[in-house]
């Protein structure tokens, strides 16, 4: 009889092995997903700008927790192009910490980087970026300027019609003036439609051309604010 009980022991025993193994096995996270986070890590740090721009390429498809701070990471790199490609990730990501990331690292970002922040403010569309996106109005460089202009339009607020009107009238250069007139297009609002009116009826040939363009492509829209006064 022990010899029998002892038997059907081992038989429990080892039927019972399969199953603790598949418990074991559902627990342990898959070695694929483990080997690919650290191979991105491992390829933001690698010596060669191209191993970090692949490894950036690939950060951006995940959905990892680490994801963020990689990315915040990536905007002090040396390579100019990654950074301002992880500013643009970090707007887009649409992550509850995005706006203070982008606008806390603007303050001492140089020329590239600051261009993609902007982007990256434009790609999240938070409307408390209008005031600083405003204020790089009136900056020195003229891409930064440009890029100010197109980027308030992308928001869509009235609260950059008013810097967008003055960047329309007064800037030196050519190219942000328009990009200031299509952007009060881009917002579309009441507001817009009569700071576009004001410069269609300004001595400004050019401006009045262009205003007078957005305005009635603002005219097609049907139901917009802007729509009702364009004419």
């Amino acid at each position: 009889i022990p010899t029998m009980a002892k038997l059907l022991l081992v038989i429990v025993l080892l039927s019972a092995a399969p199953l603790c193994a598949a418990a074991a096995a559902k627990k342990t996270p898959p070695p694929a997903v483990k080997t690919g986070m650290e191979a991105v890590k491992k390829g933001l740090k690698d010596g060669d700008h191209k191993k970090r721009r692949e490894a950036l390429d690939t950060l951006s498809e995940s959905k990892d927790p680490e994801k963020m701070n990689l990315l915040k990471g990536s905007l002090i790199d040396s390579d100019p192009a990654i950074r301002e490609k992880a500013a643009r990730l970090i707007g887009r990501s649409k992550d509850k910490l995005a706006f203070e990331t982008l606008s806390d690292s603007l303050a001492g970002a140089d020329k590239e980087t600051r261009l993609g922040l902007m982007e990256g403010l434009g790609d999240l569309g938070d409307k408390r970026a209008v005031k600083s996106l405003a204020g790089f109005l009136t900056s020195e460089d003229r891409n930064t300027r440009w890029k100010a202009a197109e980027m308030l339009g992308r928001l869509r607020a009235d609260g950059g019609v008013d810097a967008l009107l003055k960047a329309a009238m007064e800037d030196k250069d050519e190219f942000v003036r328009q990009a200031a007139v299509e952007s009060l297009g881009k917002i579309g609002t009441k507001k817009a439609a009569v700071a576009l009116n004001v410069l269609k009826a300004g001595g400004d040939e050019k401006l009045a051309v262009w205003a007078g363009n957005v305005l009635r492509a603002i005219k097609k829209v049907p139901g917009t604010l802007g729509a009702k006064i364009a004419g």
